[in-house]
């Protein structure tokens, strides 16, 4: 199962450590990173008013997805896969998820289905208009970055 909703990235690096302590003490945290495809994350982020600029929170900072890896990679060791990745093309991920997990996926592994919805994937009028986050940036970081471990 893979679950992570948007609202877990504006903890600070100060509550992710209280997390950690909690955490470590009874797990052996890993955590995978899956960058969905970014126009859909990004109407998301939008629309939840995460890191715009009339959010309740002024400590919500724009969100780009290498700083999402890098909080979180700075905690614990963390593998980062797209979507894409998921179809398991030529055992590339099983490959990785094993090496990551110490774990023994067959590379012929199917993923199920996603569940990304309708309202993220499409324009909704006056969200984001005036919002000058950096897509270009969060674009090149989604088609430059290699299935791995961070």
């Amino acid at each position: 199962v893979m679950d992570f909703s948007q609202m877990y990235s504006t903890l600070t690096s100060e509550e992710l450590d209280i997390v950690k302590s909690e955490l470590d003490e009874h797990f052996d945290i890993r955590v995978i990173i899956c960058l969905r495809d970014y126009d859909s994350w990004l109407r998301s982020c939008k629309r939840n008013l995460i890191g715009t600029p009339n959010a309740k929170n002024s400590d919500i900072k724009y969100y780009r997805y290498k700083d999402l890896v890098k909080k979180f990679s700075s905690k614990w060791p963390t593998m980062i896969a797209k979507v894409d990745d998921f179809d398991n093309k030529d055992g590339v991920l099983s490959t990785v998820l094993n090496e990551f997990l110490g774990i023994n996926i067959t590379k012929s592994w199917k993923v199920g289905k996603f569940n990304i919805t309708s309202s993220t994937t499409t324009d909704t009028n006056g969200y984001g208009d005036d919002w000058d986050i950096p897509e270009r940036e969060n674009k090149n970081f989604y088609e430059t970055v290699k299935t791995g471990i961070v």
